[in-house]
């Protein structure tokens, strides 16, 4: 039995993942230009087959064996419905980093207003403000040089010998909780930030970034947090403190800081910068949901050309001289524990340039 190729008047929109496999039995190899988007190819064979330009995003390659498949200039990663559904969770997410930064500068600027230490606080010659501000100080300097991760864990050792040599008289200061909560809440919003970037790119990022310096700067500034209820304690007087301009000016630049340094990690975590490389590892886990899959695939001698790759899941595929010059956003896709984990490695194959770059255990390329 042998196969028809249509005419160049006839179009196969959306076709469907049955007809695929029932016109490659036919003999049929070139589906070129096809739209496959959705559909599920899972654990089925399809060596040999043509998919040059074919729109295969949120398609199931899972399992497949696409041994010598061409896939030059597709079109893989998320379908258009999900990626609205991200971008309304960058949105989101962006809001609500904004309000917890814009409540960080609140807090650490309170814990030093006169108004606030006028409580029992002035009756010890420790300052919670003081203490958080250097701690975050610390944070951003150890961050930029060693890396978010380094940094947490750093300044979390610090932090914890502080308070087990001198937790009695550290626990008896009104404050302290509030100071733990205002570094918790920085260090959180600020990763959030830089994920949050990574996942939008460039030009998207900067969207990102400006919403939550916004949200940040509305919350310190027309106090929106009031609505929400009175805070208990030593929080609630940190809140009632920022009523001049001069706390909120402070507020504002504590909590600006941090979000730049959310928003430089990220762009450091798009360059490949190796000190971060874990803000790209969770951005692509979700940036990959419902993408393109190509997990424990055989894409053995296959042809991804040009390809556009981001948010695509290529986690356990067989890549046996698999061709990936020229594609782009492949740095945006899932990888797991393939060989284009390594940065290197996978500039090589995009780029065919390699000169006095060092390579290790790469014999599979």
């Amino acid at each position: 039995m042998s196969y028809n190729a249509p005419s160049h008047t006839q179009t196969l929109a959306n076709m469907r993942a049955t007809e695929v496999l029932t016109q490659y039995a036919a003999g049929r190899r070139d589906f070129s230009g096809e739209n496959l988007r959705g559909q599920s190819f899972k654990g089925k064979n399809l060596s040999g087959a043509n998919f040059s330009r074919t729109d295969i995003r949120g398609a199931n390659f899972s399992k497949a064996t696409l041994i010598g498949a061409n896939f030059s200039s597709a079109k893989a990663g998320l379908p258009n419905h999900l990626q609205i559904l991200l971008m309304a969770a960058l949105f989101i997410v962006s809001v609500l980093s904004g309000m917890v930064l814009g409540l960080v500068g609140i807090l650490t600027s309170g814990l030093v207003d006169p108004i606030y230490l006028s409580s029992p606080l002035k009756d010890y010659s420790i300052c919670p403000g003081i203490v958080v501000w250097i701690t975050l100080a610390s944070f951003l300097v150890l961050t930029i040089k060693r890396g978010y991760v380094s940094a947490l864990v750093n300044v979390s050792v610090a932090v914890t010998t502080v308070v087990a040599l001198f937790g009695i008289f550290v626990g008896t200061i009104e404050g302290n909780g509030t100071g733990a909560t205002a570094m918790a809440l920085a260090v959180f919003a600020s990763g959030v930030v830089a994920v949050a970037i990574v996942l939008a790119e460039a030009r998207a990022g900067v969207v990102v970034f400006g919403i939550t310096i916004t949200v940040a700067v509305t919350v310190i500034v027309i106090g929106f947090l009031a609505p929400f209820g009175n805070f208990e304690g030593s929080m609630d007087s940190a809140v009632k403190a920022v009523n001049s301009i001069k706390a909120k000016g402070m507020a504002g630049v504590v909590a600006g800081t941090m979000a730049l340094l959310g928003g430089f990690v990220g762009w450091r975590a798009l360059t490949g910068d190796q000190k971060d490389t874990w803000i790209r590892t969770i951005a692509s886990a979700f940036a990959a949901t419902g993408g393109t899959s190509f997990r424990h695939a055989d894409l053995t001698d296959a042809d991804f050309t040009s390809a556009t790759l981001k948010s695509t899941y290529f986690r356990n595929a067989t890549l046996t001289n698999t061709n990936f010059h020229q594609t782009k956003k492949l740095d945006l896709a899932r990888v797991g524990n393939t060989i284009l984990i390594d940065t290197k490695v996978r500039d090589l194959l995009v780029t065919h340039r390699g000169a006095k770059q060092a390579y290790t255990a790469v014999s599979a390329v």
